[in-house]
């Protein structure tokens, strides 16, 4: 068996779901999530599609082949258009039982699909929200075929932040910072709430509500914005500099997963 390590993209997707029968997607990107989809769709893959936002977890089995010949409803049936201010579970933050309780919802689907036994997800989308400890399954309907999809692939990029090329003149190193801590002209902004912090921080501002034009900064000092994987400090940081074009902005390389 061959494994890949590699970010999925519009170039690769095809190559690494060739061989595959079924696709199961355990991803935090809405672009790879609608990446997956629409190739599963083009190339008639059946997709275990699980997703988390917060307390809620979402499973569903898409483009699975009927009795009739036609497929099961996809992804843009049940979302037609890819979201783009949903958070991650990074920065929305989620209950960590429910990952295991989807991923677990997501085995038995493949099970189901693999056995043939049972009724798997198809056409429903099944909802489980882990405060309450409900489920409730909303119908759906295969109206995003396969040519709208095939058009959809020829023109979307799915690119997604956490995988683009980040500025490397915007960037400060673990090592280098930790020689600089304690420095007066340095001003460290973590921009996730209840982050394990190796070192003090001046101030925190959730990636959600980071406003630049209502940061007030001094143009002497150095910000570095941190998070834990340096994705969402290098917005804050595109943000702050698209402000302040002059202003000494560095984002923590890698976050503080990074730092040891």
């Amino acid at each position: 068996m061959n494994f890949n390590n590699k970010p999925i993209t519009k170039e690769n997707v095809f190559e690494l779901i060739e061989n595959v029968d079924i696709v199961v997607d355990g991803t935090d990107s809405l672009p790879t999530k609608y990446l997956l989809n629409d190739a599963c769709v083009i190339k008639n893959k059946p997709l275990v599609y699980g997703s988390l936002y917060k307390f809620d977890g979402y499973v569903s089995t898409f483009n699975v082949l009927q009795k009739d010949g036609t497929y099961s409803a996809n992804l843009r049936d049940a979302f037609p258009k890819m979201a783009t201010d949903i958070p991650n579970c990074e920065e929305a933050g989620t209950l960590n039982s429910i990952v295991g309780i989807i991923a677990m919802q997501q085995v038995n689907e493949v099970l189901k699909l693999i056995t043939e036994i049972g009724k798997p997800l198809a056409n429903e989308l099944l909802i489980y929200n882990s405060l309450q400890n409900t489920q409730l399954k909303m119908k759906l309907k295969p109206t995003v075929l396969k040519d709208k999809i095939a058009k959809i692939f020829k023109i979307q990029t799915y690119v997604d932040i956490a995988c683009s090329t980040q500025n490397p003149n915007w960037q400060i190193s673990a090592k280098e910072l930790k020689s600089k801590l304690g420095d007066e002209n340095l001003e460290i902004i973590a921009v996730l709430n209840d982050l394990k912090l190796p070192f003090k921080v001046q101030k925190t501002i959730h990636i959600s509500t980071f406003d630049a034009d209502k940061i007030v900064v001094d143009k002497s000092k150095t910000y570095v914005m941190v998070c834990q994987r340096g994705f969402n400090s290098y917005k804050a940081t595109e943000k702050l500099k698209k402000r302040y074009p002059d202003l000494n902005v560095l984002n923590l390389t890698g976050g503080i997963s990074n730092f040891k």
